[in-house]
């Protein structure tokens, strides 16, 4: 019997940006993430006919994705105007998960206030957000379980006098907009439980520890895999004398992600299958997440690797960019790592042994790569109207980009494992 082998279908993403940002605790651990969602198809329109409804769709598409790129389980913060709070729209979300945000705009009417108390009675926690002592949102303070303080640009004293109330009235505190170390330790002392900023986006600012030996080791190896003609024996040396590269090369090899009949039982084996290229992209993938040695760090590392594996994908489906792929992913692998070994940008980059235009590029200087990791920037921090408008002067397809950020994520994901 003539029998045809059919490919799997691969994993299928709606066009929707997710974008998410840490929420620390008071010990720089992470707590949970903000999410900020755009449906790409709609992110270029001017209006929306029902926010609301947009806003739901929007919500029950990019949900069931970030939990899937999540490394572990954590409280997801989600922001829920007027209308999807009187339809109760969180109670589709697990409660364990979900905190629903009340924006500041949202008026305390007494039917609003009662669909926040019935969602509350079913088990979530509600925060209130961007509160800086507004009177009109005494009673959802009321009620909150988490209050969301924007101190940016508060002055300590004020910071003190919103925060000892709250704090007396069991209310956990969440100082967001924290932008240095001096507000950071302001809000530690006004009691905060919680911490979300630009500042949390540098872990080494927060740890102040030099990099520890395996992790120099690491920088050594990440600069032999990463110049312009790496010896193959080279890396298969490196596989070979690292049991753990191994089993994880042939763990990732054999995951559901590739959708193989037959099993992959050697490093030779894994070679041929893999190809030299794209074996070297995973082993610098693989070391840099190794150089995260906190929570925070981990994140940093995800962060890279999405980033990196983005612009790979970007660079495949549009011959226009000047940049090859191995180009564009090295741009986004190195991009944070300021962050991971505590050294400025420009003192990484004399380390790297990569083209001027893509270290010009991570020194933050302007050119189309330094455009390219602005794109990636800006999803992430869910600023979706400049990463739309640097995607139409790259000419790629916004639903397009959606799609191979998706992928990104759960790329990264399966590298850290």
């Amino acid at each position: 019997m003539n029998t045809q082998h059919k490919t799997p279908e691969r994993r299928f993403f709606e066009p929707v940006f997710v974008a998410r940002q840490p929420i620390l605790d008071r010990d720089s651990r992470v707590y949970g993430f903000e999410l900020l969602f755009r449906q790409a198809a709609n992110a270029t329109t001017a209006r929306v006919a029902d926010a609301d409804t947009a806003t739901a769709k929007v919500i029950a598409d990019g949900f069931p994705l970030v939990l899937e790129t999540m490394l572990e389980p954590r409280k997801v913060f989600i922001n829920f105007p007027t209308g999807l709070l009187l339809r109760q729209t969180p109670l589709a979300l697990p409660r364990e998960l979900c905190v629903v945000e009340i924006l500041e705009d949202v008026r305390p009417d007494p039917e609003v206030l009662a669909a926040c108390r019935a969602i509350k009675q079913a088990g979530y926690l509600l925060a209130v957000d961007d509160f800086v002592g507004q009177p009109e949102l005494a009673p959802f303070v009321a009620m909150a379980d988490i209050v969301k303080v924007d101190v940016l640009g508060l002055p300590p004293g004020r910071l003190q006098e919103l925060a000892r109330p709250l704090v007396a009235g069991r209310k956990a505190l969440l100082a967001e907009k924290v932008e240095d170390r001096e507000t950071h330790l302001a809000c530690l002392e006004a009691g905060c439980s919680y911490f979300q900023g630009y500042y949390f986006s540098r872990p080494e600012v927060v740890s102040g520890r030099k990099p520890p030996v395996g992790v120099v080791s690491k920088v050594r190896l990440l600069q032999e895999v990463s110049g312009p003609d790496p010896d193959p024996e080279r890396i298969v040396a490196i596989l070979s004398s690292d049991a753990g590269l191994s089993f994880r090369l042939l763990k990732y090899l054999n995951s559901a992600a590739f959708y193989r009949m037959d099993k992959i039982v050697s490093l030779s084996q894994a070679m041929l299958v893999m190809g030299q290229n794209p074996l070297r992209k995973w082993l610098m993938a693989v070391l840099l997440s190794d150089m995260a040695h906190s929570p925070l760090g981990r994140e940093v590392s995800f962060q890279s690797l999405t980033r990196a594996r983005f612009l790979d994908l970007l660079a495949q489906g549009d011959g226009r960019l000047p940049y090859s792929p191995d180009s564009l992913f090295m741009l986004g692998l190195f991009s944070r790592m300021d962050a991971l070994l505590g050294q400025s940008m420009a003192e990484v980059a004399a380390q790297l042994p990569l083209p001027e235009d893509i270290l010009s590029a991570l020194r933050g200087e302007t050119g189309k790569a330094g455009q390219l990791l602005r794109l990636v920037g800006d999803l992430e921090g869910g600023r979706f109207d400049q990463a739309l408008g640097l995607l139409a002067q790259t000419g790629a397809d916004a639903a397009h980009a959606a799609k191979i950020y998706a992928e990104a994520t759960l790329w990264a994901k399966d590298i850290l494992g």
